[in-house]
């Protein structure tokens, strides 16, 4: 736009009306910033509690891993108990049957 065949009075009103924009704009950019901050406060509140309920679950998993392990080491402990039961149990038929036969 050429300015230089504009009045005085024409320069002050496009001046007017450029300011008139401007703080439209700023009025635009102020109220967005705000919708922003207030999102971000219900983010920030949103990944607390989030984090909170994953620190519960962390918890419970921990507990619930110790307990498959002491449950694993128990079940290992009775299956050596029982295999070796089992092994002599064995072993005891086989003689029983030997001395069968053996007398037969």
């Amino acid at each position: 736009m050429d300015y230089s065949e504009k009045s005085h009075t024409e320069l002050v009103q496009i001046q007017n009306n450029q300011i008139k924009q401007q703080d439209e704009i700023l009025d635009n950019m102020l109220q967005t910033t705000g919708v922003i901050a207030v999102n971000m406060k219900t983010l920030d509140l949103a990944l607390k509690e989030d984090k909170k309920i994953i620190n519960e679950l962390n918890k419970k998993v921990e507990q619930a891993t110790d307990e498959i392990k002491d449950t694993t080491s128990k079940m290992k402990t009775l299956l050596s108990y029982t295999n070796d039961w089992c092994l002599w149990i064995i072993i005891l038929v086989e003689v029983v049957v030997f001395i069968f036969l053996v007398i037969n």
